[in-house]
């Protein structure tokens, strides 16, 4: 995938759809109880299943606002590319050997910026102090 194939749409939900808590019979909607999503051409609509058995029936939701439907534009998510932490670049490049010639070119030319990733999960080693 490039750069230009990543697409903003949280402008949707603000337009032209609306987030819904029940579906079209009127049962109560989340989206972690859905297992299987079924789409069609229908603008707005999608089929779920609250299983995976194949004889149980779809329900329809219906995300469309009532009214006259606005025009669907979306906008680029990043205008430029997204720089990745310096520390990260680093330890791309350390596994540099592993990676086959004609695709080193692009870890190395990787745009980085000075914060470090702020991840939770990420714990640092200090082994000066273990």
């Amino acid at each position: 995938m490039s750069q230009e194939d990543f697409y903003n749409f949280s402008d949707l939900l603000k337009n032209v759809f609306v987030k819904k808590q029940k579906d079209s019979s009127g049962r109560r909607f989340l989206w972690h109880d859905c297992k299987w999503l079924k789409y069609t051409k229908q603008q707005g609509i999608i089929y779920y299943k609250k299983t995976l058995k194949k004889n149980d029936q779809f329900y329809e939701i219906n995300f469309n606002r009532r009214g006259r439907p606005g025009a669907i534009n979306l906008k680029q998510r990043y205008s430029d590319t997204v720089p990745i932490a310096e520390e990260k670049k680093q330890h791309l490049l350390e596994l540099l050997p592993l990676v086959p010639v004609i695709y080193r070119r692009f870890y190395e030319n990787l745009k980085t910026k000075a914060a470090a990733d702020n991840d939770p999960d990420l714990e640092t080693f200090d082994a000066d102090n273990e």
